[in-house]
């Protein structure tokens, strides 16, 4: 780990644990979704990963300067509410598949890169969510024009 490194928060789910450090970069460690070298410097900015037990940063969010603030972590991926250079908030899934059920019904997300989705909820107006081992809900601060996102 770099120098004055550490992690205010922390969450797994099954194989996967993922961590926002003190300075709002997101790690991985556990389970690895990339099989190949490109696929793992997209996502991670690595060729090769050491080992499972040691955290990885996925260098994908900090490449685009945004900053992460809360992840949650379902059965094979992760919800983190994010922060752009400008203040924007926004949500992004990384997940193993783009199975509908995880985020978003089929629906409200773009997918960026391999593991990695842009999801298309009003970020400023939710003020929770929560991830299953299927399934990611948001519970909404005010009344949004995203009503559901249910499959």
């Amino acid at each position: 780990m770099p120098e004055g490194i550490w992690f205010p928060q922390i969450v797994s789910q099954r194989t996967i644990v993922f961590g926002i450090d003190n300075e709002g970069n997101m790690w991985q460690w556990g389970q690895h979704f990339c099989d190949n070298s490109e696929e793992r410097v997209k996502l991670y900015g690595l060729e090769e990963i050491e080992r499972r037990s040691k955290p990885v940063p996925i260098a994908w969010f900090k490449e685009k300067n945004i900053k992460c603030l809360e992840v949650k972590c379902g059965g094979e991926f992760a919800i983190v509410k994010t922060q752009d250079k400008d203040g924007k908030l926004e949500f992004y899934a990384i997940a193993k598949s783009d199975s509908q059920t995880y985020i978003g019904g089929g629906q409200g997300y773009e997918k960026l890169c391999d593991y990695v989705y842009k999801l298309s909820v009003q970020a400023d107006s939710i003020s929770s969510f929560a991830c299953t081992r299927y399934a990611t809900f948001f519970l909404f601060a005010k009344k949004a024009e995203n009503a559901s996102m249910d499959p």
